[in-house]
């Protein structure tokens, strides 16, 4: 067993399990039909520098309507901010970086 002044770090055996389960869990990814057609076009427009009343102006609706589809979408994407969601949407590969 090597020593952790030769390699540079230790694993509990804890940690490694949760490491190898981690890597060789299949890829569930992302399932496309828990967000509707409107929060899809909502989280592309997450993704930009858009203010909500911006959003709302490019998608004919209210501010408070964008509000509610946010609250929806941040919880099915288990985040709390704005910023979240784009993580979460471009780990997902649902938005293209351009």
């Amino acid at each position: 067993m090597l020593s952790v002044s030769q390699k540079g770090y230790y694993y509990t055996d804890f940690i490694t399990g949760k490491l190898v389960s981690t890597i060789s869990a299949p890829d569930e990814g992302i399932n496309s039909e828990i967000f509707s057609e409107r929060e899809l076009e909502i989280i592309k427009l997450l993704c930009t520098e858009l203010a909500y009343k911006q959003i709302a102006l490019e998608l004919n609706t209210t501010v408070k309507n964008i509000d509610f589809h946010c609250g929806s979408i941040f919880k099915k994407m288990n985040v709390k901010t704005r910023i979240g969601a784009a993580l979460y949407a471009i780990r997902h590969n649902m938005i293209e970086l351009v």
